[in-house]
Order: structure tokens, then sequence, then C-alpha cells
């Protein structure tokens, strides 16, 4: 009996470690990657502390941004150095196999990192932002503003009667859980500023893609882009 027992570990711990093989490679071959012109401003920035760092270190305003799932975290660069480029910290939070809930709390890193920012801002795109969402339930006083980019809280994590301030952007060519985007709502607080980008998609907030099963952006990924930026900016500093 002994050794069936032992048998039966074997073969258990054998399929775990197989399973898991598995699991590595498919999340290698399924990434997106970035394209080359947003690669090019990621391997130029700093990088510190499980970070990528786009801006003044001096900032006294920090937004921490989690990449959408399967994404390379580089293809969110271009967006997040013109973001940068307004006198906005930003630091870019790469995910472990390019999975967001594989590190929650990894925005928890960056407040003992910088002591002089006052004010803190946390986003994510896609899966990312559910994580985001995540994270503020987890840590309700950590963060001042949540910035979500086609994206939404999942059904376990309502925010509801959170202090928090939300933005939430998404484009009209984005059919990506439609409905389920518009029922999450109900798990926003209630002053939740919604904008829809006219003619946007769901990969237009990366310089990645196309995205299965996503819509056909009409237009370009740049002006999606800008007008993201813009509409974060206004966000951040008209409260």
């Amino acid at each position: 009996m002994g050794k069936i027992i032992k048998r039966i570990i074997v073969a258990i711990i054998a399929l775990l470690l197989l399973m898991s093989a598995g699991f590595l490679l498919w999340a290698q071959i399924s990434v997106y990657p970035a394209f080359p012109e947003a690669k090019a401003v990621y391997e130029r920035a700093e990088k510190q502390d499980d970070f990528v760092v786009f801006g003044d270190k001096k900032s006294d305003t920090a937004f921490v941004f989690y990449p959408g799932g399967l994404v390379d975290p580089a293809a969110y660069s271009i967006m997040l150095k013109k973001l940068a480029d307004r006198g906005i910290l930003v630091l870019l939070a790469p995910m472990p196999l390019d999975f967001a809930f594989l590190d929650i709390d990894r925005a928890k890193k960056a407040l003992g990192i910088y002591p002089n920012v006052k004010k803190w801002i946390i986003a994510g795109h896609s899966l990312g932002g559910a994580m985001a969402c995540e994270y503020v339930k987890r840590h309700p006083n950590d963060f001042s503003y949540l910035v979500l980019l086609a994206s939404y809280p999942a059904e376990s994590t309502s925010l509801r009667n959170s202090d928090i301030k939300v933005l939430s952007i998404y484009g009209t060519e984005d059919i990506l859980d439609r409905e389920i985007f518009i029922s999450s709502a109900a798990r926003l607080p209630s002053d939740t500023k919604f904008l829809e980008i006219a003619g946007a998609n769901h990969a237009g907030f990366g310089h990645y893609g196309p995205q299965k099963k996503d819509g056909e952006a009409k237009i370009k990924r740049d002006t999606q882009q800008d007008i993201t930026v813009k509409a974060i900016y206004d966000f951040i500093y008209s409260r």
C-alpha cells in the first residue's frame, strides 16, 4: 500500500510539473509583442525596483500603471511617456508572465520609494485595470485616483462605497465583454467619470495588436492615446 501511495504522489507531482511547464510555454508564445517603436522607448527608460520609470522623479504626482494580460509592457511606453512629459512621474509595472493577477500588490512597493509624492494614481489597461481595482479594494487608503482603460472591476470587487476618484476610458469599437463592462458600472463609485472615445478600440491604448475579438479602430492609434493622455491629465488636475 505504501508503494502505491508513493507512486500516486510521484505521478501527481509529475503531472503538476508538466502542467506548469505547459502553462509557462503557452504564456510565452501567447504574448502580444510591442511594436518596435514602443520597444525602443521602453529600452531607453530607467528601470528601478521592479518599475520602468518615465518622467521626473522629483514630481509630487505619480501614476502607477498595470499592463493588460499577455501584453508586452513595452507596448504602453509611448503613451506613458507622453503622460510623463506633462510633469507626472509614471511607473510602469511589468508583471510576472504578463499577468497582473500574479502580483496585484506591486503598486505598494512604489509608495515607499518616492516619499516626496503627494498625489498617487493607480491605473491599468484591461486585466491590469481589473487588478488595479482589486488593489484599491485591498488597500483603500493608498491611492486617491484610479484610471481604467478598457477595463472594469471583477464581479467580486466592489468599489461602490470607496472614496477614490475614478476615470474610466473606453472606445466605441471595443467589443470585448461589452455587456459585462456596462453592468460593472454598478461596482464603481457613483461619481465615476466615463469617457467614450469615438472610433477607438481595445488594443489602441498600447502599441501592439491586433487583439483577438477586438473591433477595428476607426481612428489612429496616436489619436486615441493623445485623447487618453489629455483626459487623464485633466482628470488628475481638475480636482
